[in-house]
């Protein structure tokens, strides 16, 4: 209800929008820079896992000093939420405290992919590859070992401290040193987002390849790399999909039925093209993968992206020029709705859909998600399990057709030219999304 996805974010919300009533400030205490600095960001709604990066990324601080003044205000407090709160009852945090990362830009291209060794190359020489490769992407010898065990090789904790000849904790903490480096939660996402990095190699398995998979599988298969927890994921897909969860099981009972585990499966998934390497998300929605990179949407003169979020499976037609016909702003409920989607779902519903039935689309870079313009009219349900529509009433500022504008950096991936979206391409994202998404006929790619 609240938009939020952390219980920090939560409890910031609730205070700003009265549902808990606000404490009364004192100001007993001023806090130095540094710790205010943190203080202010722990409202942010990012995982806890990115939590002291982003705070870094956005204070100047380093990490450590991050990380301790996180401990000192738990050790104070007893938890996040508890501090919010204290926060603001010392004036440190109030109604104007952001909750959302500052805008990033998008990360620079991939470098062309080095040589692979020829197949006569010594072991030494493919070892210190992977050596020169890890310590680019600032990840030592041992933890590059300990990654490609757990992922590639499909190796369990014991049966990876067994063969390092460690201890399982040593094998642990090296895990979560990378799941902390690349920003994410799940040895799925850990996996996906390594091989984009060009850290891993694509994993040809073989007699235990899954081989042809009918549609619906080859949907979850993509969904894979979703960074949640597993007891999580099957729901996720769901969502991501519009399958009916007992579906997303047989099609993963069908994907593991080879003995492959699931970073193993992304891994295959990348050297099949089934995946592909664009820009790593901390939700880890994991679209579709090429062991060369695909190239991105063409830069302007000034060097941004037509479409830095990569929502459309092709390249981006060029913008035109002047306002479109509600002006610079609209009013959901009125003019237009706006239904809300995930960057992800968005990717893979665009990817569905015929192009010659596509409406504007407007990306938001601020927040990794997109808005689907559609008519204002009566509909039976305002939340779906794939989006929601923006509450009637809401003033949504509307970026100029032929440059990026408004909060964020939001865009027009569609532009306002292409007609509104018709409620049969909606229908499932906001009414019927525990049913299959609807099948590509007619039409091509732009």
């Amino acid at each position: 209800m609240a938009g939020v996805d952390t219980g920090r974010a939560l409890m910031h919300a609730a205070l700003r929008d009265r549902v808990l009533l606000p404490p009364e400030v004192t100001h007993g205490l001023e806090p130095a820079g540094g710790e205010r600095a943190v203080w202010q960001c722990l409202p942010l709604d990012v995982p806890d896992t990115r939590l002291p990066a982003v705070i870094s990324n956005h204070t100047g601080l380093s990490i450590n000093t991050v990380h301790g003044y996180l401990r000192r205000l738990r050790v104070r407090y007893r938890s996040d939420e508890a501090a919010i709160y204290a926060g603001w009852k010392l004036g440190v945090i109030t109604a104007n405290t952001r909750t959302q990362p500052p805008d990033r830009q998008p990360p620079p291209p991939l470098p062309a992919p080095a040589p692979r060794p020829a197949a006569q190359a010594t072991a030494t020489a493919a070892t210190a590859t992977a050596t020169a490769t890890a310590t680019a992407m600032k990840v030592s010898g041992r933890q590059h070992k300990v990654l490609t065990l757990l992922t590639v090789e499909g190796m369990s904790l014991t049966e990876a401290a067994a063969h390092l000849k460690v201890r399982p904790m040593s094998v642990r903490a090296h895990e979560r040193s990378c799941l902390r480096r690349a920003e994410v939660t799940t040895l799925r996402a850990l996996t996906h987002r390594s091989l984009s990095m060009r850290l891993l190699d694509p994993l040809d398995a073989g007699d235990r390849d899954p081989g042809a998979v009918p549609g619906d599988a080859e949907a979850v298969w993509r969904c894979l790399p979703a960074d949640v927890p597993d007891g999580k994921l099957v729901t996720r897909i769901a969502r991501m999909t519009g399958l009916s969860e007992p579906r997303v099981l047989e099609c993963l009972d069908l994907l593991r039925a080879t003995g492959l585990t699931d970073p193993q499966l992304i891994a295959v998934g990348w050297h099949r093209k089934i995946l592909t390497a664009l820009p790593a998300e901390p939700t880890g929605a994991g679209p579709v993968i090429t062991q060369q990179p695909r190239p991105g949407p063409p830069a302007r003169p000034d060097g941004s992206r037509l479409d830095p979020l990569l929502l459309l499976p092709g390249t981006p037609p060029e913008p035109g020029g002047g306002l479109p016909p509600w002006g610079k702003r609209a009013v959901a409920g009125r003019e237009l709705d706006f239904v809300r989607i995930s960057a992800s779902t968005c990717r893979l519903f665009l990817a569905r859909i015929p192009a010659t039935r596509w409406g504007p689309v407007i990306g938001l870079p601020e927040v990794r998600e997109a808005l689907l313009l559609t008519r204002a009219e009566p509909r039976p349900a305002r939340r779906g399990q794939a989006a929601r529509l923006v509450r009637p009433g809401a003033d949504v500022a509307l970026p100029a057709p032929d440059a990026r504008t408004g909060p964020g950096g939001r865009y027009w991936a569609v532009g306002p030219q292409a007609p509104l979206w018709e409620q049969r391409d909606l229908a499932w994202l906001l009414e019927h999304s525990t049913l299959p998404m609807p099948a590509l006929t007619g039409g091509t790619a732009r």
